[in-house]
């Protein structure tokens, strides 16, 4: 069974937009799966839609939290339901091409993550140029710093084999959008095989991370650097 989680927050409209896409899509080629809708602290109507879907598909749950815990937490706190041999993410506005999600899928079988990547060979993003860069800036310091030698940690498309994430939930500290880099920075330090998938992903909607975020990001950067996981 394939789990696949979609964080939602304030995004009810996003998910409707990309629903009846999705659920054909995973109906006609994945024989068994769930959808976990990662409901965390909206203030709009996502969460009356998530139990709209819930109550009409025998294979969507809910993992609901009435205070935002940060787009990390949820993903962690969703996979604690998920019943999945596979467990993945995707973002709710679906940039990226969901066909991927039958690769990712297959990757599982010979590795332990497999992480969507819009920078490398065979991929295809089209992005705003200063988002695009700020991107390239992060990944580069994390590579620097981190060690992760991949070449895109903050793709909202990544897979994992059921032990290998709550494994690595188990030792991660970040509950907002660092989760991303840190839960890569584990499965190295921690031996996983790591597998980076090119994808085709085109930017959909308004990114979410704001000013705060971004000097979060960079300053988290250091603080996995230098935790104590082991």
């Amino acid at each position: 069974m394939l789990s696949l989680i979609i964080p939602l927050h304030n995004d009810g409209k996003r998910l409707l937009t990309n629903w009846n896409k999705l659920y054909s899509f995973l109906s006609k080629y994945i024989n068994d799966f769930e959808i976990i809708l990662a409901e965390d602290g909206s203030i709009d109507n996502t969460y009356e839609i998530c139990k709209k879907l819930h109550r009409k598909y025998h294979n969507v749950k809910i993992s609901h939290y009435k205070n935002k815990l940060g787009r990390g937490l949820a993903i962690k706190k969703a996979c604690k339901i998920c019943k999945g041999k596979y467990i993945g993410y995707i973002d709710s506005d679906m940039a990226t091409d969901i066909s991927f999600i039958l690769d990712a899928n297959k990757l599982l079988k010979t590795n332990d993550v497999v992480i969507g990547s819009r920078y490398i060979e065979k991929s295809h993003t089209k992005r705003k140029k200063y988002r695009l860069f700020m991107s390239f800036v992060y990944n580069y310091i994390v590579k620097i710093v981190l060690h992760n030698n991949v070449y895109d940690n903050q793709c909202g498309f990544k897979f994992f084999k059921r032990d290998t994430i709550l494994k690595l939930n188990k030792k991660s500290i970040m509950n907002h959008w660092s989760w991303d880099t840190e839960i890569i920075f584990l499965s190295r330090i921690y031996g996983y095989k790591i597998k980076e998938m090119g994808i085709v992903w085109e930017e959909k909607s308004q990114s979410k991370v704001k000013v705060k975020d971004l000097f979060d990001m960079f300053k988290n950067i250091f603080i996995i650097k230098f935790h104590k996981y082991r």
